[in-house]
């Protein structure tokens, strides 16, 4: 910043003209040369005005990518949402898929399980026939052995 020269006499008098104690004018004019080197010049304001123009501007550039990074999450969300209906589409299809072979296996085993119990039965029955069948023999034969024996 630049130095310049104040006229605190100047300031203290035109304060006190306009109203203000004499002790009091002097000191806001001693006060106000004290701050003169933190006084801003025009080119200092320039500087500032030009700096916050080069903000502005990329401020408005982050807007800009902001923008185009909203763009690709609305892409990707679509997409996504593409994927996922087409993945419960699939999904779905499996299921059924799936469902019409367990249904079909069922009814295979079903009609196993239906003919093996079928199969038991008959061999049961053939079983007791033929238990039956030698229990008679037996008792046939025990029966010719006491006529054999005269009894």
């Amino acid at each position: 910043m630049i130095k310049f020269a104040y006229d605190t006499l100047g300031t203290s008098k035109e304060l006190e003209a306009a109203g203000m104690e004499r002790n009091q004018a002097e000191a806001v004019a001693i006060a106000i040369a004290q701050r003169e080197g933190n006084l801003a010049t025009k080119s200092d304001i320039d500087a500032v005005k030009s700096d916050i123009d080069g903000v502005k501007s990329d401020i408005d550039g982050v807007k800009s990518d902001i923008d185009g990074v909203k763009s690709d999450i609305d892409a990707l969300r679509t997409e996504v949402k593409s994927d996922i209906n087409a993945l419960r589409t699939e999904v779905k299809s499996d299921i059924d898929a799936l469902r019409t072979e367990v249904r079909s296996d069922l009814n295979a085993l079903r009609t196993e399980v239906k003919s093996d119990i079928s199969e038991s039965k008959s061999d049961r029955k053939s079983q007791f026939r033929w238990m039956m069948s030698m229990q008679i023999v037996t008792f046939l034969a025990i029966l010719a052995l006491v006529f054999a024996n005269g009894l």
